[in-house]
């Protein structure tokens, strides 16, 4: 069965390659290429696409888990849900634990400024507290970048959890210094078929930093499907 994986804010789809899944199938968001543009509504259609070519389980990562989210609840073609450091919503709203406006849109005033060195100290950030280096790539797509960023600002997806059907693991680590815990488990608590899964000591890097440790129950459920 096809993997399509979503990846985060400002993560190069390259580190999702060597995740252990089989027919992988990345979508890139055009953060790292001049002359796209992102945008959710073009990222709900080129996911009805993919998903009408053949069923597929959908992994996601931050950011794109909204995305999988979304298309869970409405495409029957999604037979299951991966998601890593996820939320239904990102930033802070009433009785719910987001992320401050204020610090999105000051990353959004600065990134316009000093676009590599934002990039930088999201990537050290998303990588604490544990021990990973990513690279920022040449080329930035600041354009792409901001309307992620006020996506991650606006965004908001709780409505719809409870028409999700398909099975869903959600894998969160208790150290994610970006997208905390409480937010995973708001929307796995959300979820009626739905398996929480917390890394001690994991970062907002959960994906690549321990994957064999998730690799075991990922392989259960997987086998459930």
């Amino acid at each position: 069965m096809k993997t399509l994986i979503l990846p985060g804010w400002a993560t190069p789809g390259a580190y999702y390659e060597k995740l252990p899944f089989s027919e992988i199938e990345i979508m890139d968001y055009g953060f790292f290429q001049p002359g796209t543009v992102f945008s959710v509504e073009a990222i709900r259609n080129r996911l009805k696409i993919a998903v009408a070519e053949t069923d597929c389980i959908v992994v996601a990562h931050s950011l794109g888990s909204m995305f999988a989210l979304e298309a869970a609840a409405e495409l029957p073609g999604i037979k299951a849900l991966v998601l890593f450091a996820p939320f239904a919503r990102f930033s802070e709203a009433e009785n719910y634990p987001g992320q401050g406006a204020k610090i999105i849109k000051a990353m959004r005033l600065q990134l316009k400024k000093a676009p590599e060195r934002v990039l930088e100290d999201f990537m050290k950030s998303m990588a604490e507290p544990e021990d990973f280096t990513f690279e920022v790539p040449a080329q930035i797509n600041v354009e792409s970048l901001v309307s992620g960023l006020n996506c991650l600002l606006e965004h908001d997806v709780r409505g719809i959890l409870d028409r999700i059907a398909c099975p869903v693991l959600t894998i969160s680590g208790s150290d994610d210094r970006i997208a905390a815990h409480e937010q995973a488990l708001f929307m796995s608590n959300h979820i009626a078929n739905c398996e929480y899964c917390e890394i001690d000591g994991a970062g907002h890097a959960v994906p690549f930093t321990r994957m064999e440790e998730y690799t075991y129950i990922l392989n259960l459920f997987t086998g459930r499907i």
